[in-house]
């Protein structure tokens, strides 16, 4: 090879590097499946790997206070009873011997046997009200279905 090959060669290496790094601006995100730094692959530039994180795009009028850049998220949240939809748990009526379900919006009776008694005898209870405890507040995620790659982002 003459010595003008090889200064032709190497002023197009340079000029296909350029062109690459300039289709890749500082900001922009490279995606690969690959776990080579962009660097290698295009020849320059610093590239930082995002890790954990999804990438949401910016609104364009942003009501959430959002930035380009920013992060945000949680791997797992435990719902504040603010965030739990409206619902109605049963109502259950207790006595001190015996659990009943109400009987409409009155006092109810319920059937007692014991202490001594050789009969079954009917008295009022003095129910109380108490709502059926459900949930165990353990913490969960609203993680959408994944692919996981490798994504980088150009910052010089």
């Amino acid at each position: 090879m003459t010595n003008l090959e090889e200064v032709i060669n190497k002023a197009v290496e340079k000029s296909v590097k350029e062109a690459i790094l300039a289709a890749h601006p500082v900001g922009s995100f490279y995606f690969s499946d690959n776990d080579i730094n962009p660097a290698e692959v295009f020849g320059g530039g610093v590239w930082q790997r995002i890790e954990e994180a999804f990438l949401f795009g910016r609104d364009t009028a942003p009501a959430m206070g959002q930035t380009v850049g920013a992060r945000g998220g949680e791997y797992s949240h435990t719902l504040s009873q603010g965030e739990i939809p409206a619902h109605h748990h049963r109502l259950k009526w207790t006595s001190q011997d015996t659990s009943v379900e109400p009987a409409g919006d009155h006092w109810c009776w319920v059937l007692r046997f014991g202490c001594g008694r050789n009969e079954w005898a009917w008295e009022e209870a003095e129910p109380k009200k108490q709502y059926e405890t459900v949930g165990s507040s353990q913490p969960h995620n609203n993680m959408p279905p994944y692919y996981i790659t490798n994504i980088w982002q150009r910052t010089a």
